[in-house]
């Protein structure tokens, strides 16, 4: 049996092109079923290179497999992402250089803007000022996304159901649902 990652890439790529022609005719991929984006790799680079080395991998591991987080949140094989092998250093690979571009001018002043407004209440006035996940309406990270990124611990799992016009994306995570056309 492939990988999931590898299979939810390849189903990916398939629908992005428009479904898959088979000898008995054109079909689009299935996704359904359950999925994890579970991994240890960082989403920017800390280094210069996209790839770990093997001792930097182990280190890795290693560290997934602390006695404080166990085998209970962890399953085996995900602890790093890998393309054509190759562990990877980030979750970024646009830009190359695997980190974050820098806001611009507009999404500084926004920013600036909406703290101003925070500013003019309590931190505890009125529900508006308190995050969404800790309101219960989000989850508690950018699992549900998009984008859909790790949670690094737990949590990372999703439940996909496909009927003929729309797909229904499950978080494990304070159980989101997307519906998707």
């Amino acid at each position: 049996m492939s990988h999931p990652v590898n299979r939810f890439l390849a189903a990916s790529l398939a629908f992005l092109l428009g479904g898959v022609v088979t000898p008995t005719g054109p079909r689009k991929p299935d996704f359904q079923g359950d999925w994890t984006n579970e991994t240890q790799t960082v989403l920017e680079r800390i280094g210069e290179t996209e790839t770990l080395t093997a001792e930097e991998t182990a280190a890795y591991v290693t560290h997934a497999r602390q006695p404080w987080r166990g085998e209970l949140f962890s399953e085996r094989d995900l602890d790093v992402i890998r393309i054509n092998g190759r562990a990877r250093s980030s979750i970024l690979i646009d830009p190359p250089n695997g980190r974050i571009p820098s806001r611009t001018e507009a999404g500084k002043k926004r920013l600036a803007e909406i703290a101003a407004r925070r500013a003019t209440f309590g931190e505890f006035d009125h529900p508006e000022t308190r995050p969404l996940s800790e309101r219960c309406l989000v989850s508690f990270g950018s699992n549900a996304g998009p984008p859909m990124l790790p949670n690094y611990y737990y949590n990372n799992n999703y439940t996909i159901v496909q009927s003929k016009d729309h797909i229904m994306i499950l978080t494990e995570m304070n159980h989101d649902a997307r519906i998707i056309p």
